[in-house]
């Protein structure tokens, strides 16, 4: 893994050339990961405790680095779940975000009212909410499934593993259990 993070403070100040410059906050095992989605997130979360504190009539210091540390955490344990994902043919279908936007359509009452939570908490439209919040959720849960699915494979290899251990330290020849377990072609 390779990552690499800019400071970003200066172009905090002067979007717009974060935006005309396409520099990566981050690279993520050679994915680019875009300055503008770090300070577009930045901005998120800052507008976020900024409205928690109006609406709790609290007034704390925004720690901008905890913030920024919190942004590029998640920006790139988002990139490490998604190359894994990819590298391991894990996708999550349209018709499972559109389930899932349901079910929480559902807990708040209507679509109206969940756009109104959204906009009001975030500053993000429903498509922004999905991107962000509910296709990244499904694919670490598809990755769950996988890794469940996948278990049982992983403890029969380790059983494999373990067994021909066994006879080799019990005195089979390496060579002998190489071409007993071996298998290549």
């Amino acid at each position: 893994f390779i990552i690499v993070f800019y400071q970003a403070r200066l172009y905090m100040s002067i979007p717009a050339l974060a935006r005309a410059l396409p520099w990566p906050a981050a690279y993520v095992n050679g994915n680019f990961l875009p300055l503008t989605d770090y300070l577009g997130d930045m901005n998120t979360l800052i507008g976020f405790y900024r409205r928690a504190q109006e609406a709790s009539n609290t007034e704390a210091n925004l720690d901008l680095a905890q913030i920024e540390t919190a942004v590029a955490d998640r920006m790139v344990a988002e990139a490490i779940v998604l190359d894994f994902a990819n590298r391991n043919s894990i996708t999550v279908s349209q018709q499972m975000i559109d389930d899932e936007e349901a079910q929480i359509v559902q807990d708040f009452g209507s679509v109206a009212e969940l756009e109104t939570f959204i906009k009001q908490n975030y500053n993000w439209n429903l498509n922004q909410f999905k991107d962000k919040v509910i296709g990244p959720y499904l694919r670490r849960q598809q990755i769950e499934a996988w890794f469940q699915q996948n278990s049982s494979a992983q403890e029969a290899a380790v059983d494999s593993i373990n067994k021909i251990y066994n006879e080799i330290k019990n005195g089979l020849a390496f060579e002998e259990a190489a071409k007993k377990y071996s298998q290549d072609e």
